[in-house]
């Protein structure tokens, strides 16, 4: 008859969790160190489908769609025609240079003209010199943008009264934004009104005037601005 066995020893319970502990440890560290099990060796299972470039002629037409809105922005250059009317001896000067000009006038008291097309930029400086020793001596101004681009209207608020006896040539941007004196309000006779019309004005530009009747020449003009373009009205 044999001895019974002895009961097996067993491991102190701190002892058994450092040794699981140390196999666990030493399992991931393997793991990590195995090339196999890197992220970056890893097979790709899905790759992202590229986008696809928007098609060039729905580019274009969307482009021109939002130029042809009358609200739409306009890049700083644009071409067109200034439109300008008023009761007496005018000239012009665009960001001060003298443009050369032929009176269209229908009636002698009066200035009618159409600038021929040139270009035009946010910030330019339109300014007239005017001698209009008369009681209606309304001004009123439009530009026409190219190819039916749309009319952008000149408000009262956008003149501004430089004074007599004042250089047209050396008016800059600065000095038309330093300048707080609006012009007064303005009625033509019906001479006046029948040139606007013959140079296609649209309803918008105001007319204006020079707050007294002043018996020597001035300057008056406005500043081109971004929000002016960005208002013009649709030509029919």
């Amino acid at each position: 008859m044999g001895l019974p066995s002895s009961p097996k020893p067993r491991t102190p319970p701190n002892l058994e969790k450092k040794t699981l502990s140390g196999s666990l440890w030493h399992w991931l560290v393997i793991q990590f160190h195995n090339p196999k099990n890197h992220i970056m060796n890893r097979p790709r299972t899905f790759f992202p489908r590229p986008l696809s470039a928007p098609p060039t002629l729905l580019i274009l037409a969307l482009g021109a769609l939002l130029a042809a809105l009358p609200g739409a922005a306009l890049a700083e250059a644009f071409s067109g025609n200034l439109l300008l009317v008023a009761k007496g001896e005018v000239e012009v000067y665009h960001n001060g240079r003298k443009i050369v000009l032929r009176d269209k006038a229908d009636d002698q008291q009066h200035f009618r003209v159409k600038v021929p097309e040139r270009s035009f930029n946010a910030g330019d400086v339109i300014v007239l010199r005017v001698h209009s020793p008369y009681v209606y001596r309304a001004i009123s101004a439009a530009v026409n943008l190219a190819k039916k681009g749309g009319q952008i209207p000149i408000k009262k608020e956008n003149w501004r009264f430089l004074g007599p006896n004042t250089d047209p040539r050396k008016i800059t941007a600065a000095t038309l934004q330093a300048s707080q004196v609006v012009p007064a309000s303005a009625t033509p006779d019906g001479n006046g009104e029948a040139e606007r019309e013959k140079l296609g004005f649209l309803t918008g530009s105001d007319w204006v005037k020079t707050a007294d009747n002043l018996k020597s020449s001035y300057c008056i003009g406005f500043l081109i601005t971004q929000e002016m373009l960005n208002a013009r009205q649709a030509v029919k």
